[in-house]
């Protein structure tokens, strides 16, 4: 199997192919590119940030970031063994809250220390990149948090009509 990843260096593209590697070990090498101040832009699986991000459609561009807010989707390493790419809830001290927003109830909690990258992009599957720090995104996320309690109702609507 061959992993593709796409790093941009001063909004130059660059291709990075990785051979048969695990998840944990693309991420782990996407944080050293991360963290040398370059983006990378990784394939996402699952549906745990649906339905904003589409697992196996969508891709998320990453970059190193100093200061982390509530709202932001960040990759984080959570419970000492893995990744996830969610979103924070809440923060308080040197703890941050994470949820996905296709989370029902689900949620981790980590230090802002084992935060390793924030999300700044959505590049979907015809390659159009949406920016997430746009007020709108924002505004969604506000929105999408405050209807917590009826998620799943939302959820189960959006798995139908937007799949």
């Amino acid at each position: 199997m061959i992993i593709f990843l796409i790093s941009f260096v001063h909004s130059i593209p660059i291709l990075i192919i990785l051979f048969t590697l695990k998840n944990y070990n693309i991420v782990k090498e996407a944080i050293i590119i991360i963290e040398e101040g370059k983006t990378v832009t990784l394939p996402v699986n699952g549906v745990s940030m649906f339905p904003l991000i589409k697992g196996g459609e969508d891709s998320i561009t990453l970059e190193k970031h100093d200061n982390y807010c509530i709202f932001d989707i960040v990759l984080a390493w959570v419970n000492n063994d893995h990744f996830v790419i969610h979103r924070i809830i809440k923060k308080k001290n040197n703890i941050a809250t994470l949820m996905g927003d296709g989370n029902i109830g689900q949620i981790e909690k980590c230090n802002i220390s084992d935060i390793k990258a924030l999300a700044t992009h959505i590049v979907d599957k015809k390659g159009n990149r949406i920016v997430l720090n746009r007020w709108y995104y924002k505004l969604y996320a506000v929105i999408w948090i405050c209807l917590y309690p009826i998620r799943r109702y939302l959820l189960t609507f959006c798995k139908r009509f937007m799949s």
